[in-house]
């Protein structure tokens, strides 16, 4: 190779470097100001006549310029929550004050002022209370980074990248650097459902011609073809033992057993051939949610249809 076209290869490569770079800073730039006019309407949805919640904003408007973009919005996400839940009880206590204990039932017979859809409402709610007491609201430790869906690109592919201390997970979206992630569980917490169907299509492609050989891979592929791809006649539908946890990760609607010698991760909407024992044991465990949302009463519901089935 002449040294002129070592030069231009050389000056080629350093222009290239130089694009991706710039287009990922675009790219950060167009997430941050999406992510911060979420913030806002997020925060314009708060009722600030509501003691605890202009409590808490107040609070949250001292250390403002100390906090990242992820930590406000998931500061925000609480009191939305919080705000919601508060909404429920509220009108849930008023329905019971129109109709006392006792004579709740009679009532709703008798009572002709009552529309349809309002009796359904306040089933509706009866019954997501009585739901909650199979699962517990716990605060996440890690922050994750939020993604406004108008700019979450697809996932393209994936590798093990071995750095000087571990290997580790790389995953790559379209037109975006590669994300590290040291676990499976890690990328649960990042992901979204879209992203866990994906990414399950490129490693099933992968390893139809190449066995597993890596311990990363064989804890990529496994959970992933139990999750998507269970078989009743595995023996893993047979083991009991003590539970340890028993968590939801809402953005990509997976709840995961921790058991003794045990870890399997589930999609929230697909019934899993367990033994009942383990079923009333999860739901006597509870499971830790951080929102009690549809998914969540979704995935109670399947687990308690089971149990009622002969």
């Amino acid at each position: 190779m002449s040294l002129q076209l070592a030069r231009e290869l050389q000056e080629e490569f350093v222009y290239e470097d130089q694009r991706i770079r710039e287009q990922i800073e675009r790219d950060a730039e167009i997430v941050r100001i999406h992510a911060e006019e979420d913030l806002r309407q997020m925060i314009n949805e708060l009722n600030r006549s509501n003691v605890t919640i202009n409590k808490h904003m107040a609070e949250y408007e001292e250390a403002e310029n100390d906090l990242t973009i992820e930590e406000k919005t998931e500061l925000i996400t609480e009191l939305i929550n919080y705000q919601k839940d508060f909404a429920r009880i509220k009108k849930y206590q008023a329905q019971q004050q129109r109709n006392p204990i006792g004579k709740v039932k009679a009532k709703r017979l008798k009572t002709s002022d009552v529309s349809a859809q309002e009796q359904q409402e306040s089933d509706n709610q009866v019954e997501i209370i009585n739901l909650k007491q199979w699962a517990v609201l716990v605060r996440e430790e890690t922050s994750v980074n939020i993604t406004p869906l108008v700019v979450k690109v697809p996932i393209c592919d994936w590798k093990i990248y071995k750095d000087k201390l571990r290997e580790v997970y790389q995953i790559f979206r379209v037109g975006q650097a590669p994300k590290v992630y040291p676990y499976f569980e890690s990328m649960l917490k990042d992901f979204d459902r879209d992203d866990l169907v994906t990414l399950w299509k490129l490693v099933k492609d992968r390893f139809k011609t190449k066995l597993l050989k890596s311990d990363l891979e064989k804890c990529l592929f496994w959970p992933l073809k139990v999750m998507f791809e269970p078989i009743g006649t595995d023996l893993l539908w047979q083991f009991e033992a003590p539970i340890k946890s028993w968590k939801m990760y809402n953005s990509c609607k997976v709840h995961c057993l921790s058991m003794e010698g045990m870890i399997i991760y589930m999609l929230d909407d697909v019934e899993y051939p367990f033994q009942k024992t383990t079923l009333k044991k999860m739901l006597d465990h509870k499971c830790e949610v951080s929102e009690f949302n549809e998914d969540v009463i979704q995935m109670i519901n399947l687990i308690r249809g089971q149990l009622k089935k002969e």
